[in-house]
């Protein structure tokens, strides 16, 4: 969400708002093509064991490789995001500094129960809707030019390159990635008849907000915007100073409260490839170790990552285009040819360009 604005700028009002409003539409699409899967074979549990039926035995090793990716650069991020806040809210020392010291408070809740890391998401959900609120308060606050929704900035409705035309591919997808959770939600839903309607709502309101805070802060902000709009808020005259800064620490708090969550399933991942955990951890101290090194592992590499790659936009592009096109749009329409035997021209269409806008998406993201 606070890289959408940045999106606009990359693609101009027209593409941006087409792609946008695509890829929401697809997502959703797909979104429904997984859960048909399901109700037509119940026994059918998570996303792989659908890749597993439709691509074969091989196909699990690069889904959960997708996955890791797609989690491993959704840690990264929230590194990144930590650190920036609290340099824009104290910026006596750098971002490598505070993901440094990020490492004395991520760690100890590695060890957490998942039941008690659960509620801190709260924070998340009030980050998304404070955020939302203080652009559109600090819009319609200020009269004058930056960050006015009264006087806009300079902004483009047509595309200015084609290299950030792919940028954008990646930061507009990114923010519909999650389908991995879907299997499982099917299947924990007290009526799963209501999934349709359930998806078409969910994606509808992401689209919407998308739209209206890529929208307001490319008009805000124009081309120069940051890749993460909060920066703009903090950093530009006029404001109401106490609400965005208490809109930034929500930004430096959330991500340290939800990193845990975000590497449970992670390190789950990576003990299933490499089968870390033959015997349970309490019969084996020899296997309890290996797991604490692993988790330590990870997280000191998603720091590492987050200090060698500190542009949040470029990790959030490589998630987008890489990741996200793969778990959304590609397995899911692959699925659906090989399982169900069916084939329609809308499927082809959108199952070509997606490839297209992936690797040329993840190619931008390197370069």
């Amino acid at each position: 969400m606070l890289a959408q604005p940045l999106a606009f700028a990359y693609a101009g009002w027209v593409a941006g708002t087409f792609l946008l409003v695509s890829f929401g539409f697809i997502s959703c699409y797909t979104a429904k093509i997984l859960a048909r899967i399901i109700h037509s074979e119940p026994h059918l549990k998570l996303y792989t064991d659908i890749g597993r039926r439709a691509f074969g035995a091989r196909s699990t090793l690069v889904i959960s490789i997708a996955f890791f990716l797609e989690l491993f650069l959704l840690s990264v991020l929230l590194v990144t995001l930590y650190a920036d806040s609290l340099e824009s809210l104290v910026p006596a020392h750098s971002p490598v500094t505070y993901k440094l010291l990020a490492l004395v408070i991520l760690i100890p809740t590695l060890f957490f129960p998942l039941s008690a890391l659960s509620y801190t998401s709260i924070l998340g959900i009030a980050s998304l809707l404070l955020i939302l609120v203080v652009v559109f308060i600090d819009g319609t606050s200020k009269l004058d030019a930056p960050g006015s929704l009264w006087s806009p900035a300079e902004t483009y409705p047509g595309i200015r390159s084609w290299n950030h035309l792919g940028k954008a591919f990646g930061l507009f997808m990114a923010g519909f990635a999650g389908h991995g959770v879907l299997p499982s939600l099917v299947h924990d839903m007290e009526d799963p008849c209501q999934f349709d309607t359930m998806a078409n709502w969910a994606f509808f309101f992401s689209t919407v907000i998308y739209l209206l805070i890529g929208g307001a802060g490319y008009l805000m902000f124009g081309t120069p915007v940051s890749e993460e709009i909060s920066r703009d808020l903090l950093r530009t005259p006029g404001y109401n100073a106490v609400l965005n800064k208490i809109c930034l620490w929500m930004l430096v708090v959330s991500p340290l409260s939800k990193f845990a969550l975000v590497v449970q399933p992670l390190n789950a991942t990576v003990e299933k490839l490499f089968k870390s955990q033959n015997k349970p951890a309490h019969q084996n101290p020899r296997q309890r170790l290996l797991g604490i090194a692993q988790r330590l592992s990870i997280t000191l590499l998603t720091v590492g990552v987050s200090i060698i790659v500190p542009d949040f936009g470029q990790v959030t592009e490589l998630m987008g285009s890489f990741s996200a096109f793969l778990i959304v749009v590609i397995c899911p329409i692959g699925a659906k040819l090989t399982i169900t035997r069916t084939c329609g021209f809308f499927d082809v269409l959108v199952l070509g360009i997606s490839v297209l806008m992936g690797t040329w998406g993840t190619i931008t993201a390197f370069l």
